[in-house]
């Protein structure tokens, strides 16, 4: 999926917690496949996928 982020066209994701997309981040660069929370607090809250 892409996004249109700041002007600019970016890959995306859907967060498996909030199902927001969220788009890639400088520290995600080389393993943007492997991420699947868009944030720290989604990923701790994990049960609330269901």
């Amino acid at each position: 999926m892409k996004i249109l982020d700041r002007g600019q066209m970016k890959e995306a994701k859907l967060c498996l917690t909030c199902k927001k997309p969220f788009t890639i981040r400088k520290k995600w660069k080389n393993n943007f496949d492997e991420v699947l929370y868009c944030s720290e607090r989604c990923r701790k809250n994990k049960k609330a996928e269901n």
